[in-house]
Formats: C-alpha cells, sequence, structure tokens
C-alpha cells in the first residue's frame, strides 16, 4: 500500500484570476479636415498622437489596453468631410477600410496596423461677436454671425454639445467681457470651454478658463489644426483622456463626461502639448499670407483661406 493515495482520482481545478480593464478613451475635440491635408498623414499621425498623448496614463493604469481614439470635427461654413463620408464620396487611403453605423453619427476607419480611430461630426460657426463656437457630435448646420446666445440655442436644439474654444485674441475686450458674462449667466452643464494646442505654452490658463473652472465648467481639449499643408501630423497632439466607453451610436455620451460640478477637469485629463510661442506666430504668419486654394467640390469643402482662425 502506498501511502497518501486512495482508490479516488483527486482533481485539483485552477482558476485563472479575471482581469477587469477599465475602458478609456483620447479624444481630440477640436479637428479640421482641410482640402490640402493629406489623408493617409491625417490618420497615421491622429493615431500615434493620440496614443503617445494616452501612454503615461495608460501605464499609470497597469497596463490597461490602447483606449479608444475618438476626433471629434468642427467643420466650418460650406465645409462638408463628414457628409462626403457618409456618402461613399472619401475614399479610404490603401490599407484602411471605413465603416458606419445605421444612425450615421460616427465613422470609423481600421488599418491593420494602426488600429481603428473614430470620427465624429461637428460644426464651427462664427458669432456675431466675432467668437469661435463649436457644436460638437452633431451634423445640423447652424449659421455664421448669430449672436452668441442664439448660436447656442441653435446648437442645443440640433443635439449638439456647445464649445466655446479659446482663439487667439478672441477673449480679449469686448469678446472677453462677453464670454465673462456667459459663464456667469450659465449652468456648468450648459456648455464647455475649449483649451487648444494653438495656445502658446509655457503659460498659466487664461483668466477666462480659470473663471469656468471655478464655476464648475468643464474644458475639453483639441489641436485645432490650421489649413495649411502638413498640419494634419498635428492632430491628436492634444486632448482630453477619460475613463468612460466611447459608444459610436452615442458619440455625445462621451462628452458629457466633461461637465463636472467641482473642478479641476473632474471628468476627464487634458493630456499632450500645446505649441510654443515662435510656432504660433510663425504658423499665424504663414495663414495670413498663404495663397488662396480652389475648393475640392469632390470632397465638399470650401476654400481653406476661409478659416474662421483668420
Amino acid at each position: 500500500m502506498i501511502l497518501g493515495c486512495s482508490n479516488t482520482t483527486a482533481q485539483t481545478a485552477f482558476t485563472l484570476p479575471q482581469i477587469n480593464f477599465t475602458p478609456m478613451t483620447i479624444a481630440d475635440t477640436h479637428v479640421h479636415i482641410y482640402p490640402c491635408f493629406d489623408l493617409e498623414e491625417f490618420l497615421v499621425h491622429a493615431c500615434r498622437n493620440l496614443d503617445r498623448c494616452a501612454e503615461p496614463l495608460r501605464i499609470a493604469a497597469a497596463n490597461q489596453p490602447l483606449p479608444a481614439r475618438v476626433l471629434y470635427l468642427a467643420e466650418s461654413a460650406g465645409c462638408h468631410w463628414f457628409q462626403e463620408a457618409i456618402h461613399g464620396r472619401i475614399a479610404p487611403p490603401h490599407g484602411w477600410t471605413l465603416r458606419f453605423g445605421e444612425t450615421a453619427r460616427c465613422v470609423t476607419f481600421s488599418h491593420a496596423e494602426h488600429g481603428e480611430i473614430h470620427i465624429v461630426p461637428g460644426r464651427q460657426m462664427a458669432t456675431a461677436e466675432r467668437l469661435e463656437v463649436l457644436g460638437l457630435a452633431m451634423d445640423a448646420t447652424v449659421p455664421d454671425r448669430l449672436s452668441l446666445r442664439e448660436t447656442l440655442t441653435r446648437i442645443e436644439t440640433a443635439g449638439g454639445t456647445p464649445v466655446v474654444p479659446w482663439a487667439v485674441g478672441k477673449w480679449l475686450f469686448s469678446r472677453g467681457r462677453a464670454i465673462d458674462s456667459l459663464l456667469h449667466a450659465s449652468s456648468p452643464d450648459s456648455l464647455l470651454l475649449g483649451d487648444s494646442a494653438m495656445r502658446p505654452a509655457p503659460g498659466p490658463l487664461p483668466r477666462l478658463m480659470r473663471l469656468a473652472v471655478k464655476l464648475g465648467f468643464g474644458v475639453a481639449a483639441g489641436s485645432d489644426p490650421l489649413p495649411l499643408p502638413g498640419e494634419e501630423r498635428l492632430v491628436g497632439t492634444f486632448a482630453v483622456f477619460m475613463k468612460t466607453r466611447f459608444a459610436p451610436e452615442a458619440p455625445a455620451d462621451l462628452l458629457r463626461n466633461l461637465f463636472q460640478n467641482q473642478p479641476p477637469h473632474a471628468g476627464g485629463q487634458i493630456v499632450g502639448h500645446r505649441r510654443s510661442y515662435g510656432s504660433v506666430l510663425l504658423k499665424t504668419v504663414q495663414l495670413r499670407f498663404a495663397k488662396k486654394t480652389p475648393p475640392l467640390k469632390e470632397h465638399g469643402q470650401q476654400d481653406q483661406s476661409h478659416s474662421n482662425h483668420e
């Protein structure tokens, strides 16, 4: 007889530990696709830049998978890239596939090497006060030159998320007072402020952005590329990181996580980098003297010189 053995076969069950990954998303919330952009360069660099922005936070979260990548468009009057895409008039670059859901609220480009990136519609308006306003996660057209409050109302009616983005020289004097008045008269869950890679670094938050955070408003972030060749390589360099799942069928839900009840940035974390003072100055001069380019009608976009950056 062999001690320690029995006629009954003992089986030991091994249970592998369950790994629960936190859903994560990184979003550039101020994106343009201009006619002078190379779409393949745009997609490849957007994927790389967003991954690079998210990497430190992903590692800190115990090597979580790469977050979902999202680009929120802000198309100006006459620009309809998103509509052209969902109607099949935008050819995906070699190696990329393009798909969109039944709701047509998002298009997704996929590549065997670079993975997926989602693009959500949105509009950019110039108000009567000469302020920029974005309507994210919407494709309805809102006319330029309406008052600031009327523009925000139209965006809300269209189901979009209103964002008042920082822009060079546009938060000063009378326009700054208009934003100050808007913040004091509005609920923090009614709109977002937008930080921009075009805000020169280094430097503190502008007074109005500090005021917005103090009052409980959320702050989004975006690369805001200019209508100049090569600017497509900068998409995704400045973004907001959120520990929440992105739903292509309901892209506005992600933005609601940026509405906060208490500062600072309770709904998301701004990541990436802004441009230097020298870069902003150089690009502003280049844009001012850039030659006008005929519109590319097959892409449904306007002459790039009509950008609200001017």
